[in-house]
């Protein structure tokens, strides 16, 4: 089997497509006003962010939660595996505070993370974002606000393109509702280069390879 033909290997590939169509998607329109569904991401509503996933989904929303703690310097932000917050939800949601949480699941079915959401639909003092790959799923229907990254549905197991996508999407958002143009326009550049480089960046790894006698190796 050609490489070609390997679902893993053409969504690696597909990526900048996929950034570019949700890129353009979330900077398109003027979506910040307090009508927009990415109001609640505006800096002021809540005094701390709390990221949740399971498994590459939890992975990805440390690195998430990394990106806002640099933009929003005032706002706390932690990530949570969403089997923590399922069995100790009081110990990270506390009354006296306004709490944003944002959820991560590639199919939207994740059941922890569904439970997760249904425990904080009862809470009145937390705003749930979701992102996924699928618009109808269970995690975007409990949410308050979805977002679900056009093109990045994948066939693969591992996470590919889903991953990287559902975080650009979250980047590009939470920088758009943070008025910061600049990591806007480094998104912008990010993407332009991820076209013109990927395909070299396999020819390099081939040729690293090629030129190593390897027993076995793994990528991930």
């Amino acid at each position: 089997m050609k490489k070609e033909e390997f679902h893993t290997f053409k969504e690696i590939l597909k990526q900048p497509d996929s950034w570019q169509i949700i890129y353009s998607d979330i900077t398109a329109v003027n979506d910040t006003s307090s009508s927009g569904k990415f109001r609640v991401f505006k800096n002021g509503d809540f005094d701390e962010i709390i990221f949740f996933g399971c498994g590459s989904s939890y992975n990805l929303s440390q690195s998430a939660s990394f990106f806002a703690r640099h933009l929003a310097k005032t706002s706390c932000s932690i990530a949570v595996p969403s089997s923590e917050l399922l069995t100790n939800p009081d110990l990270y949601f506390r009354g006296d505070r306004k709490y944003l949480a944002v959820g991560f699941s590639r199919s939207g079915e994740t059941s922890e993370s569904v439970e997760v959401a249904k425990i904080l639909r009862a809470k009145n003092n937390v705003t749930l974002f979701a992102f996924s790959c699928r618009q109808e799923s269970s995690l975007c229907k409990l949410a308050d606000a979805c977002y679900a990254c056009p093109d990045a549905v994948e066939n693969s197991i591992v996470m590919t393109i889903s991953f990287s996508s559902m975080l650009l999407a979250f980047c590009a958002i939470f920088a758009k509702s943070m008025g910061n143009p600049q990591i806007l326009k480094d998104i912008e550049n990010l993407i332009k280069y991820a076209r013109e480089n990927l395909l070299s960046v396999n020819s390099l790894a081939q040729d690293y390879v090629g030129k190593n006698n390897f027993s076995s190796f793994f990528a991930l």
